[in-house]
C-alpha cells in the first residue's frame, strides 16, 4: 500500500521561510511547539504569496494560536508546485507545521489505470446494452403471446356464434314429425275395428213384429 510523503517545518517566533514546492504540497495542521516562550502571548501563522497575474504580494493569516486555549489548528491549504510562498510566524512562540505531498503515481501506472477504467466502462455499457436488448425481446415475446391469446379468444367466440346460428337454423327447418305405423299394426287396427262393428251389430235389439204380421199368424192358427 502506498502512502503520501510527509512534510514538516518548524518556525521560531517571528521567523519566516520561503518555500518553492517541487510538486503539489498540502498543509494540514499547525500547532504551538512543545516549548512555549510566552504562554499569554498569541502567535499567528501567516502565508504570503504573489497571486498569478499580479505583481503585489498578498498575505493571509492561516491560524492564531494561544497556549491552553487554541494550541493547534487544522489546515486545508494546497500549494502549487514551482511557485514561491512565504510562511511566517508572527509572535514570540515557535510553531510546527505539518503537511504532505500527495502520492505521485508513475505515468505508466496512471495510463494503465485509465485504460482499465475505460475497459470497465466499455464492459459496463455493453452489459447494459445486452440487458436492454434482452428486455426488449422479452417484451416483444410477451406482446406476441398476448396478441395470440386475444386472437384465439376471438376465434373461439366466432366459432361459438357460428355453431349457435347453425343450430337455430336446423331447428327452424326441421319438419313436424308424425307417428308412423307398420302394415301389421294397420291390419291389427282394421281387425279390431271389424270386430267392434260386428259386436255392435250382434248386440243391436230385435225389431218388434208389426200388427200385420201378428194378424197373419192368428189366421194360420
Amino acid at each position: 500500500m502506498d502512502f503520501p510523503e510527509i512534510w514538516m517545518l518548524n518556525l521560531s517566533g517571528n521567523e519566516e521561510v520561503e518555500i518553492t514546492p517541487p510538486r503539489p504540497l498540502s498543509l494540514t495542521n499547525v500547532s504551538l511547539a512543545a516549548l512555549v516562550a510566552k504562554e499569554d502571548a498569541r502567535t499567528s501563522l501567516v502565508l504570503a504569496y504573489v497571486p498569478m497575474g499580479s505583481e503585489t504580494e498578498t498575505s493571509v493569516a492561516l491560524a492564531t494560536l494561544f497556549k491552553n486555549r487554541s494550541d493547534n489548528h487544522m489546515l486545508m491549504v494546497n500549494l502549487s508546485p514551482d511557485r514561491t510562498y512565504v510562511l511566517r510566524a508572527e509572535g514570540p512562540n515557535n510553531v510546527d507545521i505539518v503537511g504532505y505531498f500527495p502520492f505521485d503515481r508513475p505515468q505508466e501506472e496512471t495510463d494503465s489505470q485509465v485504460g482499465d477504467s475505460e475497459e470497465d466502462e466499455s464492459k459496463t455499457e455493453n452489459e447494459a446494452s445486452t440487458r436492454a436488448k434482452e428486455t426488449v425481446v422479452k417484451e416483444e415475446v410477451h406482446s406476441a403471446g398476448e396478441e395470440t391469446s386475444v386472437e384465439a379468444t376471438a376465434n373461439a367466440k366466432t366459432s361459438r356464434k357460428a355453431a349457435q346460428s347453425k343450430a337455430a337454423k336446423s331447428t327452424r327447418s326441421r319438419p313436424a314429425t308424425t307417428k308412423r305405423t307398420s302394415p301389421a299394426q294397420d291390419s291389427e287396427s282394421s281387425a279390431k275395428a271389424g270386430t267392434l262393428t260386428s259386436r255392435r251389430a250382434t248386440k243391436a235389439p230385435a225389431k218388434k213384429p208389426s200388427a200385420v204380421a201378428l194378424g197373419k199368424r192368428k189366421v194360420k192358427e
